[in-house]
């Protein structure tokens, strides 16, 4: 039997007050070798702690910034040094790209107007095979007039940046498109290409893929999984589990289900039937695939709609089990991220808290 909480990590070490802050990310910002951690939606700024590689992390430097609604993390001009892609809200919506200083500061390289409504989900990879890095982000809907989008940062070589937007047409049309909450994901389910996944809690639309043309838009490849088995599902995180070489999918289930799913890859574009948990939690806010349990298989994370935090193991089956002891708690957060601070092979849990003052908090594996 594995080890419960108390076992595998230490008590939580509080660091930093970070009001606002809901969303973390990690990099190694200075390039020390040592992993740090970036709060984009402080107060203030974009605050970055240093971590010294024992676990440990510094006085936050912040960069002084509006408060973002998201961001994503990569080094976008190819120096070595991660940088930002984070978007904003206001009367003139936009998106800005923030370039890494090395010392965990970051000074605006180029900024998109990203109207008229506002990015609410970003993420960072090479969409179009080019060797660099782009990024694309996901709006909101206005009424039945304006569909939901995604918009782009195309990468010209590390050198220049192309923006561009592009209506998501493939939902039902017969809604209000700002009811529903946007997800945005990626992944590689072929094997040759990264796509780009959008979804939304209403229970009747299942998630859909999308693929870059090079240019600055996406062409339309359907629904991820054909057999409307994934209705409703966000958040999607691609993982191998069965380790067949290629990504299947854990998924949270429906909105206001407590369940979470396992779908198989089979390959060639086909999938299996969803797998359903046998161990329920509460709805599913965020989640995160590491190492926190002693032992090989890989973990999952998730926050409640409340910020509880549990932990449960994802088996060679796709089923999704308790480790050791019932619910397995990690905590109330607002946000969390998965980081080896301590350098010791295992996934650390870096947190933003859910009382005021939301204090950024670490528990080192031990």
């Amino acid at each position: 039997m594995a080890p419960d909480i108390e076992t595998c990590y230490a008590p939580a070490v509080p660091y930093v007050q970070v009001p606002g802050a809901a969303a973390l990310l990690a990099g190694d910002v200075d390039q020390d070798g040592h992993v740090d951690v970036i709060a984009p939606g402080a107060v203030g700024g974009i605050a970055v702690l240093l971590g010294d590689g024992a676990g440990g992390l510094a006085a936050p430097v912040v960069t002084p910034v509006d408060a973002p609604t998201s961001a994503a993390l990569g080094d976008f001009d190819a120096d070595g040094f991660p940088d930002l892609v984070v978007s904003f809200a206001g009367a003139a919506p936009r998106i800005d790209l923030l370039l890494g200083d090395g010392t965990g500061g970051f000074v605006v390289e180029a900024s998109f107007a990203s109207g008229p409504t506002v990015g609410t989900h970003l993420a960072a990879g090479d969409f179009d095979g080019d060797g660099d890095l782009d990024a694309v982000a996901i709006h909101q809907g206005v009424s039945n007039i304006t569909p939901k989008r995604l918009s782009t940062i195309t990468n010209n070589a590390s050198s220049s940046w192309t923006y561009a937007a592009q209506p998501l047409t493939m939902f039902v049309s017969d809604v209000i498109y700002s009811s529903w909450t946007p997800y945005l994901g990626i992944g590689d389910f072929d094997g040759e290409h990264l796509d780009v996944i959008v979804a939304t809690d209403r229970t009747v639309e299942q998630p859909h893929r999308l693929r870059a043309d090079g240019l600055g838009g996406f062409a339309y490849l359907g629904k991820l999984v054909p057999n409307n088995g994934l209705l409703g599902a966000m958040p999607i995180v691609p993982l191998d589990v069965d380790g067949d070489g290629d990504n299947d999918i854990i998924a949270a289930d429906k909105a206001g289900w407590a369940g979470l799913l396992y779908v198989e890859n089979l390959g060639g574009g086909a999938w299996a039937a969803p797998k359903s948990s046998s161990l329920p939690g509460p709805g599913k806010r965020q989640l995160a695939v590491g190492s926190l349990i002693h032992e090989p298989r890989p973990d999952l994370v998730y926050t409640g709609n409340q910020g509880e935090t549990l932990v449960r193991t994802i088996e060679a089956d796709g089923d999704i089990v308790a480790p050791s002891v019932s619910q397995f708690g990690i905590g109330y957060v607002r946000g969390f991220v998965l980081a080896d601070l301590n350098e010791d092979g295992w996934s650390d849990f870096v947190s933003v808290g859910v009382a005021a003052p939301s204090t950024l908090s670490v528990r080192v594996s031990l």
